[in-house]
Formats: structure tokens, sequence, C-alpha cells
């Protein structure tokens, strides 16, 4: 019996030992529970601080990225009002240089009518006073011919004939008349 006792001391001390290899490996199970569980809650929290600071770089590129493209945008427009000055600017340099050279030519064309229009009149007076030579010229050989015929007619008076005097007389009196007449 003394055996049986040894052995049921023994089984006893073999199941008190098994039931304390059990509670402890509940209770390591239990730890490795709770030290799992911290560890996945620090992890979420690790995780949660990640995206965090993830999105926090996200929003802070993508103002950057704003603030770029607004810069863009503003540089762009403020190069497209420079431009737009610069080709009003040549624009009106265009248009006055056309302005002038319309005056010019304008001037060049007036002159050149004042001067054919001078050139006419010049023309119009030299005609006119080589017409009044012509006609003094006329003049001055019809006076002559007609003093010849006075002094012709003296000469035939002189000699005796007054009744053809007369007759000559009034021929050259009428063509006298005639020639101042035209002047």
């Amino acid at each position: 019996m003394e055996l049986l006792e040894k052995q049921a001391r023994q089984k006893e001390f073999m199941d008190a030992i098994d039931r304390e290899k059990q509670v402890e490996l509940a209770e390591r199970q239990q730890r490795n529970k709770a030290m799992d569980r911290k560890r996945r809650f620090q992890l979420k929290q690790t995780k949660a601080k990640e995206e965090a600071a993830k999105s926090e770089v996200q929003s802070k590129i993508e103002q950057e990225e704003n603030h770029l493209k607004e810069l863009s945008e503003q540089r762009r427009k403020e190069q497209m009002l420079a431009k737009a000055e610069k080709e009003l600017q040549l624009q009106m340099k265009r248009d006055n240089l056309e302005r002038i050279k319309k005056a010019q030519q304008y001037n060049q064309k007036e002159l050149l009518r004042k001067a054919e229009e001078n050139d006419r009149r010049c023309q119009d007076l030299r005609k006119k006073k080589e017409d009044l030579l012509k006609i003094r010229h006329q003049n001055a050989v019809e006076a002559k011919r007609e003093k010849d015929k006075l002094l012709a007619l003296l000469e035939k008076s002189k000699t005796g004939n007054s009744s053809t005097l007369k007759k000559l007389l009034s021929a050259t009196t009428s063509s006298f008349d005639t020639a101042n007449d035209l002047t």
C-alpha cells in the first residue's frame, strides 16, 4: 500500500505540477494575449500616427502645389499682360509711323500739285506774253504798213490827185480802226 500511496502522492504531485503548469500556461497565454493586444494597440496607434503624418505631409504638398500653380498662373498672366503691352506699344509705333508716312506722302503730293499748278500758270503766262508779243508785233507791222501807206498818200497828194487822196484816206482810216480794235 505504501507503493500505492506513493504512487497516489506522486500522481497528486504530478497532477499539482500539471495544474501549476496549466495555470502558468494559462497565465502566460493571458500575458501573451495582453501583450499581443498591447502590441496591436500600439501598432494601430503607430499606424494612425503615420497615416496622420502622411495625410499632413500630403496636405502640405497639395497646398505647396496649389501655391506653385497660383504663382505660375500669376506669372503667366503677368507675362501675357507685358506681351500685350509690348504689342500695343509696337502697334502704336507702327500706326504713328504710318500716319507720319501718309502725312509726308500727302505733303509731297500737295507740293507736287502746287509745283505743277505753278508750272501750268507760268506756261499760261508765257503763252499770254508770247501772244501779246505777237499781237504787238503784228500791230507794229500793221502800223508800219499804215504809216507807209500814209506817207505814200502824202507823196501822191503832193503830185496832185485829191479825189484819189480822199478814197485812200477813208480806206486807211477804216483799216486803222480795225487794227486798233484788235489791240
